[in-house]
């Protein structure tokens, strides 16, 4: 969040960001005509949704990319615009653009800032989910093995 331009800051902190994906009606049905999508996405604050005329289903999710930390109350950028969600249209909450510069920006903060754990066996890393933005890089290790633990912290 400390490294992104003031402008960039000022159109985060005055607009949500609106993220949409319509999908065929074949990928939300299943052979017996129910519904088959996660209930808890359709029911997550912000998440509206529609069937259109052609039977395709649009999911609108609206949040602000600009969150407190958990643990410090800082303000920190939680970014989906530039992650694993090609599929999806992003603009701003009133359906205008999000300027091509401002995915620019952060692509090169994420390359600036981004800092590779150097793993050997055995390592084990914990992270503040509301602190820091974290990624996964591509790896051909066909003996690696991943473990994933998600959890609140109770301190």
């Amino acid at each position: 969040w400390r490294e992104l331009s003031k402008a960039t800051k000022e159109s985060f902190l005055s607009k949500k960001v609106r993220y949409t994906i319509t999908v065929p009606r074949e990928i939300y049905l299943n052979q017996n005509k129910e519904i088959v999508l996660r209930v808890g996405a359709l029911k997550l604050a912000g998440t509206t949704y529609r069937f259109n005329d052609d039977e395709s289903l649009t999911i609108d999710y609206v949040v602000s990319a600009v969150k407190e930390t958990k643990y410090g109350s800082q303000l920190a950028f939680a970014n989906s615009l530039t992650g694993p969600y090609p599929d999806y249209k992003k603009t701003f909450e009133d359906d205008s653009e999000i300027p091509p510069s401002v995915f620019q920006e952060i692509r090169e903060l994420h390359e600036k800032l981004t800092e590779k754990i150097p793993w050997q066996a055995g390592d084990l890393v914990m992270i503040d989910n509301s602190r820091y933005l974290h990624g996964r890089c591509a790896f051909d290790d066909q003996q690696r093995r991943l473990f994933t633990l998600m959890s609140l912290a109770n301190f």
